[in-house]
């Protein structure tokens, strides 16, 4: 193990203080292994008794699961995306237009986090609310767009098309 979870294990958690010092580390960790929110998503959702985390950055995750282990009475849900073993299987994609803005939120309305260009290639991290996808630009910039910007590739038609000659 890894010596930040080492010292992770080396205290015990007063139960009646476990809610906030739950979150408390959650958003430790955040800050850790996401500094710049425009890289990694994170979402965190809590109703007192379930905690629920999502996140692209594997680190964080891991880190994540070995916080759960000192809280066994506690429900935390944690998933990295992409969620390969969800449907659909298509978690790569090219952009289809000339230009996409990428959004902050899966509104219309939200702040533009970057943009990409026709044949850029992308992860799809989620499909969320509506028919919007949270995805992550080969620079590494994450966001939401449309999925009708968006040509879904399994992970074969991904390979094939990198390998595919180039016209210009």
């Amino acid at each position: 193990l890894s010596l930040f979870s080492q010292v992770l294990f080396a205290y015990t958690v007063d139960p009646e203080s476990a809610p906030e010092a739950i979150k408390t580390e959650i958003y430790a960790l955040k800050e850790k292994y996401i500094p710049d929110s425009r890289l990694n998503f994170f979402s965190f959702k809590t109703d007192g008794s379930l905690y629920s985390i999502e996140t692209s950055s594997r680190e964080l995750y891991n880190s994540l699961r070995d916080l759960a282990q000192l809280y066994p009475k506690e429900t935390i849900s944690i998933r990295l995306l992409p969620d390969e073993s969800k449907s659909p299987s298509k978690w790569r994609a090219l952009v289809k237009f000339s230009t996409i803005q990428i959004q902050t939120e899966p509104d219309f309305a939200s702040e533009w986090s970057t943009q990409a260009l026709m044949g850029t290639p992308v992860r799809i991290l989620k499909h969320a609310q509506g028919n919007w996808a949270l995805i992550q630009n080969y620079d590494g910039y994450v966001g939401y767009t449309t999925v009708g910007n968006l040509q879904p590739l399994t992970e074969d038609e991904y390979l094939h098309w990198l390998a595919a000659t180039r016209v210009v």
